[in-house]
């Protein structure tokens, strides 16, 4: 649960009126040619391609369309007439040029610039309202207990304009106790960090919003960097506090849970590495439950351990539709010796505005002709429909015994619309899935109330427009959906590799690692429909800082890597700099020296570095291995938790030994075999010692089995 606040920038007569119509297209023979169309989710710039090979007009696409997906189905229709449908969807111009060989027409989108001014403006309002919260909230941290029970101003503010919740409430009253929760849990952290905010200058602070980071440290060789001796008292008293809080906290839901689960699983006679996979868990179906022998982690006695090395990182973050500002604690608990030291951290949320920009055009602008007798006709669709759209399925998540569902998209119900009633169809595409069996509720429905409220059950909210011959459709929330969706031109030779070696390498994971973290996520998401492994794709998030680090290298140094070494003192600036995040990551605060002051991109920006805070290694190498065993376990270690790892070992014999040694009750087919690409990178420093790095990329299931 976020706690926004909106900030609404109002733009005097940005949004155009209907009857700005764009400038028709000229009277040219070659656009009454006849085209038909059968496309789901392809690129403009892919589908002027074919229109020019059916009829011989040249086509351009600017920048900003090209890479937006469309689902077109039509029939023998005049070219003059899929350009105007084009136009009136997403609101486009086309412009009539020529060169040497003749006319060209080129799409673009003439309230680009307007768009990008809009956002500047509402980026800028958005800031000076964050820093007036944030100097709020710093002037006067503490609250009173009766504050405390009551959720943020904010928040009941944003709740208020929510219809769906303030209609609910039982709904409304539990999000208001995860509210207040909320609040108190990170309360004890909160005050002693916006103390510290408290004593930025106004420079500094309009920095923080700009995206840089404003470091900390109780270490700190600077005066003006170094935190207070009664703001770490503070902190030490509001960390252990913290910790006893999400100590009571797990000792109570698994109080809950055991009232509710009195008996453990029975043992099975076989484990489903499937179940893995599952985001529900039914523990009746795990062999591998240890009757009296439940694995519990030791914790450890805070009271006897002493605070040290507290650092304190205020960053920004802006997301396609928030600015979020957080504190990040980092700091290490000891007994006194070096030997014994446990490193950890927190990210404390301290405001998060919401960006909703005006919108430069009307926004639900499609044509309207509902008296058209059109849209009253009645359509079923069901399962079987389906069968003929290709759909992905949902198996690498589905862990029943019923059959597997597939995925549906938009565009799959428009594709059958046409094929049952003809209609001529133009819409937008993004790659959003809902389960298919939700379609066997739309029997005899009428067309308008299928497009008004029916998809809905497949998580589609749409406009939709009809000019009795025509039908457009246009998703509402097209701004969060452009930031998360993939271009083809990406997707695309990701899905080659896969059906021509079956699975993503390094190489690919380099790139997709770059993808913002909207499209990070939807690809994550919808990994089934597109052809990806989700544990494949997992390799990204696992090893994100490292691959990062390998994209930056030159095809040369890659290549110095993987069959020798490279040594990182011919790295170039790019490349040292994405070598320093991997190895601040890798490391965390073991190797971190005491960071602080201004940075911007892993830089100093308020006076100039020195040493290096991370240690660098001197030379790197790394090693492809193909067709590596790899062990992996999955055991049952109470009513409500389980725990899933891997061991390395040369024969399942050795492996089966190691595993035995962990979970001496634990059934022996717990344990299974994959096999997996793997890519050993080993690191060197200059005082001979060395670490290393294994990413196991998992191979196509027809080349892995139970057992080696």
């Amino acid at each position: 649960m976020r706690l926004l606040l909106v900030v609404v920038l109002l733009v005097l007569c940005t949004v155009v009126l209907c009857d700005d119509s764009p400038p028709e297209l000229p009277s040219d023979p070659a656009l009454d040619k006849l085209v038909t169309l059968a496309l789901k989710g392809e690129a403009i710039s892919d589908v002027v391609k074919l229109l020019t090979k059916q009829t011989g007009v040249r086509f351009k696409t600017s920048k900003e369309v090209s890479d937006q997906k469309v689902t077109i189905f039509v029939d023998e229709k005049p070219l003059k007439e899929v350009m105007e449908g084009l136009t009136t969807l997403f609101q486009w111009q086309w412009h009539v040029g020529a060169d040497d060989e003749g006319t060209v027409y080129g799409l673009y989108d003439p309230y680009r610039e307007k768009r990008e001014e809009n956002k500047r403006k509402c980026l800028e309002e958005a800031q000076k309202l964050l820093l007036s919260e944030l100097a709020r909230m710093a002037a006067n941290p503490e609250k009173t207990e009766a504050e405390l029970d009551q959720p943020p101003a904010d928040w009941q503010a944003d709740i208020a304009d929510n219809p769906i919740i303030q209609s609910e409430p039982e709904i409304l009253e539990t999000i208001k106790k995860m509210a207040v929760r909320m609040e108190r849990d990170k309360y004890p952290l909160l005050v002693p960090c916006l103390r510290v905010y408290n004593t930025l200058s106004p420079n500094l602070r309009q920095l923080l919003v700009e995206g840089y980071e404003i470091c900390f440290s109780s270490e700190s060789p600077e005066p003006e960097w170094k935190i207070s001796d009664d703001i770490l008292k503070q902190l030490e008293s509001g960390i252990r506090v913290v910790n006893k809080m999400e100590e009571e906290f797990q000792r109570q839901l698994e109080m809950e849970m055991q009232q509710t689960q009195s008996d453990p699983p029975t043992p099975q006679p076989g484990w489903n590495e499937e179940y893995i996979e599952g985001e529900e868990w039914d523990f009746e179906d795990f062999e591998g439950w240890e009757e009296n022998s439940i694995h519990i982690f030791d914790e450890p006695d805070y009271e006897n351990l002493i605070l040290k090395n507290v650092s304190i990182t205020f960053s920004s973050n802006v997301k396609t539709s928030t600015i979020e500002t957080k504190a990040s604690l980092g700091f290490c608990w000891t007994d006194g010796t070096d030997e014994n030291t446990l490193y950890e951290g927190r990210d404390i949320d301290l405001f998060t505005v919401c960006l909703q920009e005006e919108p430069v055009t009307e926004v639900d602008h499609l044509p309207k002709k509902d008296d058209d007798q059109i849209l009253d006709t009645k359509v079923s669709i069901n399962l079987d429909d389906l069968e003929n759209e290709n759909l992905p399925t949902y198996s690498q998540f589905w862990i029943d015994d019923e059959p597997e569902p597939k995925l549906v998209n938009k565009s799959d119900i428009l594709s059958i619309l046409h094929h049952k009633l003809g209609i001529q169809i133009i819409s937008d595409h993004y790659s959003e899935y809902g389960l298919d069996y939700a379609v066997n509720v739309w029997q005899e429905m009428p067309i308008k109330q299928l497009l008004s409220s029916g998809l809905r059950d497949i998580g589609v909210d749409t406009y939709w427009g009809w000019d009795g011959n025509y039908l457009y459709t246009r998703w509402k929330n097209v701004r969060e959906m452009d930031a998360a969706e993939i271009p083809n031109r990406l997707l695309r030779p990701w899905q080659a590799a896969v059906k021509r070696q079956g699975y993503l390498d390094i190489d690919d994971l380099s790139e997709i690692v770059m993808l913002t973290e909207p499209q990070m996520d939807n690809l994550m998401d919808c990994s089934a429909a597109f052809g990806f492994d989700m544990k494949n794709i997992q390799m990204a998030f696992n090893h994100g800082v490292f691959l990062k680090f390998y994209g930056a290298l030159t095809s040369r140094h890659r290549h110095e890597m993987s069959t020798m070494q490279l040594m990182t003192m011919g790295l170039n600036s790019k490349e040292l700099a994405a070598l320093s995040e991997y190895m601040k990551e890798h490391y965390g605060f073991c190797l971190e020296g005491v960071r602080v002051g201004v940075y911007k991109d892993g830089v100093r920006v308020d006076k100039p570095m020195a040493d290096p805070l991370i240690k660098l290694p001197t030379a790197i190498e790394m090693r492809r291995r193909d067709y590596v065993p790899v062990y992996e376990y999955c055991v049952a270690t109470s009513e409500t938790s389980r725990e899933i790892g891997q061991v390395y070992a040369d024969t399942y014999e050795e492996a089966l030994v190691e595993f035995r040694m962990m979970h001496p009750k634990a059934s022996p087919d717990c344990l299974t075999v994959k096999n997996c690409l793997q890519y050993e990178v080993n690191y060197y420093f200059d005082d001979l010692s060395s670490s290393s790095l294994n990413i196991d990329i998992p191979l196509p299931d027809d080349k892995k089995s139970r057992r080696k």
